[in-house]
């Protein structure tokens, strides 16, 4: 919600080194605790280490946004320029934060789920998810050369360009994922069995992960 608040406003030099920083944090406890809390030494950094992210992106989102009075409700009150500029932004911040905790629920909700599978399905899940960063990753590279030539369009205030551009685009999109995303879900078997056979996991355990997939 805090780094919500920091890329609201532009500020991402912070938020992108918080987990640099927080690594040391979280190290040094679990050597630290472990010889008197043995594996709940993990459980303790990663609290701390989370609420260290936390005062961390607080006092920096204090100092960003005490020039508009946030953290003053008398001044805010009382200056009409700042309750105009704190409305839009609240309006942006409450976005990015639902957009925050939507991210952050989408895995905890995944790993739920897949907990009710059977014993060890949470990290088949990951083994399928790593798998579904291919298709995923092509189409990242797709939606932003596609974007850029919609923005062109709109630029130029060509409605029929633009409306043309568009239908281009999810052809595109259909003829080049299609053959991709069918070709995953019928040799699914083939691939996770070549990518992950040559280890410790059982034939059992292989079909597992392709249902997944």
């Amino acid at each position: 919600l805090l780094r919500a608040v920091l890329d609201a406003y532009q500020r991402f030099n912070l938020p992108a080194i918080l987990q640099g920083l927080r690594v040391p944090v979280v190290i040094g406890l679990i050597y630290s605790l472990k010889e008197w809390l043995g594996v709940y030494s993990i459980v303790v950094a990663l609290i701390a280490g989370e609420m260290f992210q936390a005062a961390a992106l607080f006092i920096a989102c204090r100092f960003s946004l005490k020039f508009i009075g946030l953290f003053n409700v008398t001044k805010v009150r009382h200056h009409r320029q700042t309750d105009t500029n704190a409305k839009p932004f609240f309006k942006q911040y409450v976005t990015m934060m639902g957009a925050a905790v939507a991210d952050g629920i989408n895995p905890v909700v995944d790993r739920g789920m897949a907990g009710r599978l059977g014993a060890g399905s949470v990290s088949k899940l990951d083994y399928a998810i790593k798998l579904c960063a291919i298709p995923e990753s092509v189409a990242a590279v797709i939606f932003p050369v596609l974007l850029s030539h919609w923005s062109a369009a709109s630029a130029n205030d060509d409605i029929q360009r633009l409306r043309s551009s568009v239908w281009k685009g999810v052809f595109v999109i259909v003829v080049s994922m299609a053959p991709l995303l069918l070709g995953f879900y019928v040799f699914r078997t083939a691939i996770v069995g070549l990518l992950y056979g040559h280890g410790a996991m059982a034939e059992p355990e292989l079909r597992h992960v392709s249902t997944l997939l």
